[in-house]
């Protein structure tokens, strides 16, 4: 690895196998700005240690990830449209066809409802 200052300027240039980039073309990180070391504790090195909990989540999804029918999600759908207790915006229609809900306004709505058929 080969540091070529140009005219004076600050900016680096890396050469590595005839291939030269910029700091800016590295995204601007140099190895001065690192503030730990990478070791195997602390880098990614499998898809499987990223873990991404999801925010919205299509209707026909939602009985399986809330563990209740489907005509029982439909059915809270629709008393939300009626009466919201509170929570907006929880589900957005994106087309005819397509309806995301969101995740954790879904469990507060739920969670509103709790006990009001006594």
């Amino acid at each position: 690895m080969k540091y070529k200052p140009q005219n004076g300027s600050t900016e680096r240039f890396i050469s590595l196998q005839n291939i030269t980039l910029t700091t800016a073309q590295r995204g601007g990180i140099q190895m001065s700005d690192v503030k730990e070391i990478p070791t195997k504790q602390n880098t990614v090195t499998d898809p499987t240690q990223i873990v991404v909990s999801p925010l919205y989540c299509k209707v026909s999804a939602l009985p399986k990830l809330i563990g209740i029918s489907k005509s029982s999600i439909y059915r809270i759908l629709k008393e939300y449209d009626e009466e919201q207790n509170g929570i907006e915006n929880m589900y957005v229609s994106l087309s005819a066809t397509l309806t995301i809900v969101d995740i954790k306004k879904f469990q507060a709505y739920l969670n509103t409802r709790h006990k009001t058929w006594l």
